[in-house]
């Protein structure tokens, strides 16, 4: 498929879905947002400033939290699922994924996002996590 049908259709998608929690109140909790829009879509040579137009009326996220992981480590955890993703099968197209992911705070200055590495223990990981939610939830 076409790199700009792709982002057409993820930004539908996440339209559809911001939509559907206009009206909730609480915390929300997401594994996907215009992030991975950012990071996955300009591997596939979309450039930054179209993702960033096209995301301009959606509301930001109150905090961002990335768990890095090297491709290597990343690719032994995706053998274990069932199904691979398109996306999963390229070690070097991931490897511009993260170096995406990884730039996407000084991309981004005004969003609050977090790189936690996510190589560390599970306990480690949670306590990192918390300590940049906890002041989401006083």
């Amino acid at each position: 498929m076409h790199r700009t049908e792709l982002l057409k259709l993820f930004i539908q998608d996440r339209r559809e879905h911001l939509k559907s929690l206009e009206n909730f109140e609480g915390i929300v909790i997401s594994d996907r947002h215009k992030h991975s829009t950012f990071a996955y879509q300009q591997a596939q040579g979309v450039k930054f400033n179209q993702i960033f137009r096209v995301h301009q009326k959606f509301r930001l996220p109150d905090l961002t939290i990335i768990l890095d992981l090297p491709v290597k480590i990343a690719c032994q955890r995706i053998e274990t699922k069932k199904q691979l993703e398109v996306f999963d099968r390229h070690k070097s197209f991931l490897d511009i994924v993260r170096k995406n992911y990884l730039v996407l705070p000084s991309q981004l200055p005004k969003e609050k996002i977090y790189l936690i590495n996510g190589s560390a223990s599970r306990e480690q990981v949670s306590r990192q996590i918390w300590k940049k939610v906890k002041n989401l939830v006083k």
